[in-house]
């Protein structure tokens, strides 16, 4: 008796803590953020330095165009001049101007004191395809 006692307690316990995790909320896993560009897709930079101020790299890079659309953070971005993080929408994308595609620059706080450009690279992955 004591054994089939002790069986319901733990499966009871156990409901309990099952029934507390789930608070009803759909969670989205979140990514890096990623931007689509000449139907590549960049990854913000694992390298170091992430980001460049305006004045040490502006005059070496080409503006491409501006992000203009975004995806959730839990998805890739499938258009080019899309981003799944809604921090870059708008800002304004460069490429190097001798033409390395490896590397893209995203310049975010433009006219600010702060004026700098994030490091984004080419995904050697290609599962999102």
């Amino acid at each position: 008796m004591r054994k089939y006692l002790c069986l319901f307690v733990c499966m009871a316990i156990s409901l309990v803590l099952l029934a507390g995790c789930s608070n009803g909320k759909n969670y989205e896993s979140a990514r890096k953020p990623h931007i689509m560009y000449n139907d590549n897709l960049y990854g913000l930079s694992a390298h170091l330095p992430k980001s460049h101020p305006y004045e040490t790299i502006g005059h070496k890079l080409k503006k491409a165009g501006v992000v203009e659309g975004n995806v959730s953070i839990s998805q890739l971005p499938d258009k080019n001049f899309q981003t799944n993080d809604k921090g870059y929408a708008g800002a304004e994308i460069y490429t190097d101007a001798e033409g390395n595609m490896q590397t893209l620059y995203v310049r975010i706080n433009k006219d600010l004191e702060d004026d700098k450009f994030i490091r984004f690279d080419l995904n050697s992955d290609k599962a999102y395809k």
